[in-house]
């Protein structure tokens, strides 16, 4: 927090000053920096570590910093796009603890006796309208303070990810590919998976860090398909596939392009997580701060899926719906890019790509920024009426052709128009 207050000459502090104030650190040595740069800014003066020091220095203080607190500061940060939300979570511990210190005290004198009931009640109706009134404050920007404050800000931070692109061109050509909440849902055997871990090979290979989190397929499933992919580019007719490199059947020209592969996707994670039990948000939110800090701009995540994300809650449909509320909360509070796979609703197997697909949830086509469906291409051409018996079979047939003929449609774009395209899925080689 303190080391964003330090870059580019301190244009972050007149957006930080409005929420802290020295005593919402915890650490002494860490109010004393605070009020030492936002005196140095306050007088005019370029903000740096040399202007810190001097000030410092001058103020009689940096016997209680110490230097090499200073430099850990200093060098702690390398971008000022997620200084907000920090500022505004320090403002929240700040509070909690003020509030743990004021009911300590008031346990102590309720102990001693000192207190009345009606001076205890009393007390603890203050703390409550304080802790409310700190909540609003992180959330409150008027229309002028954003505008001087923090409208240039974002819109720098979204510059960032202008030149973006997902890889496949049909896509590029409608689709702004920008930090928001993505939900891609489809049919078993049209290639969500394969779509999506294709997305992230891609987008690592183009220096964005990305994190697969992977509830069915293991690191040895999902990274034998980047084999294969790879092969099948260089090779249209070889005959090993995923299933078949992931057994260990190799073939010739395999060693050469094994070792090409180990040099791709440097900044492609894989969460192999299983245990649909556990809460998956904290450990997603500590990957999305630690890459933010590291890289200066947020990472793509990838769900797969969205049904399988743990939940204390008992009802299928109240579990997909917190968790999409969550998975939004997260995604604008860290400007992540978060893109969610999501089963099709088994009524709507063969009927054309609509909000009617999405599985057991009555939010989704509210709280996503881009609804991507995929179903295959046969689908398109069923006559109304069509009967189940021969919709399956045809679905059948069109899956066991090679490639298999996908339609992709874009239900929703906050950044844009919708669309719709096709795809060549060939299965047997994930690509």
């Amino acid at each position: 927090m303190l080391s964003s207050m330090l870059l580019n000459d301190g244009e972050i502090i007149p957006a930080i000053t409005p929420i802290l104030a020295p005593h919402d650190f915890y650490r002494p040595e860490h109010r004393l920096i605070f009020e030492a740069i936002v005196k140095v800014f306050e007088e005019k003066q370029q903000v740096n570590l040399l202007s810190l020091n001097e000030q410092l220095k001058s103020s009689g203080v940096m016997d209680k910093v110490g230097i090499s607190t200073v430099f850990a500061i200093s060098e702690a940060a390398n971008t000022t796009a997620y200084s907000i939300s920090y500022a505004q979570q320090l403002k929240e511990k700040s509070s909690s603890r003020q509030i743990l210190n004021a009911l300590e005290n008031v346990a102590q004198e309720t102990a001693s006796g000192t207190m009345t009931p009606a001076e205890i009640c009393e007390t603890f109706s203050d703390l409550s309208i304080y802790y409310i009134l700190s909540r609003e404050e992180k959330r409150a920007f008027s229309y002028a303070e954003y505008l001087q404050n923090q409208f240039d800000l974002d819109v720098a931070q979204q510059k960032k990810y202008s030149n973006r692109k997902t890889g496949f061109d049909n896509i590029d050509l409608h689709q702004r590919f920008k930090p928001g909440l993505y939900i891609l849902g489809g049919v078993p055997g049209c290639g969500k998976t394969t779509f999506a871990w294709q997305l992230a090979n891609h987008l690592a290979n183009n220096g964005e860090e990305c994190i697969f989190v992977s509830y069915e397929m293991t690191r040895l499933q999902l990274f034998s398909k980047s084999i294969a992919c790879e092969l099948f580019r260089r090779n249209p007719f070889t005959s090993l596939s995923s299933s078949s490199i992931a057994a260990g059947c190799f073939s010739s020209e395999f060693p050469q392009m094994f070792d090409d592969v180990k040099q791709l996707n440097p900044r492609l994670s894989v969460i192999d997580y299983l245990d649909d039990s556990a809460d998956l948000f904290p450990i997603l939110r500590a990957w999305i701060n630690a890459s933010t800090i590291k890289n200066g701009k947020a990472p793509i995540i990838f769900i797969d899926y969205l049904q399988l994300i743990g939940s204390k809650l008992p009802n299928i449909k109240d579990r997909v719906d917190d968790n999409l509320r969550k998975l939004k909360t997260l995604q604008k509070d860290t400007q992540a890019t978060i893109i969610v796979i999501s089963s099709f609703n088994r009524m709507n197997y063969y009927q054309q790509v609509s909000y009617e697909c999405y599985k057991e949830s009555g939010i989704i086509e509210y709280t996503a920024d881009v609804i991507w469906g995929m179903q295959l291409y046969i689908v398109n051409s069923f006559k109304t009426g069509i009967g189940v018996s021969d919709a399956r079979k045809q679905v059948e047939e069109a899956n066991n052709q090679q490639p298999r003929a996908v339609h992709f449609k874009c239900l929703k774009n906050r950044f844009g128009n919708t669309y719709g395209c096709y795809f060549n899925y060939f299965s047997a080689h994930d690509f």
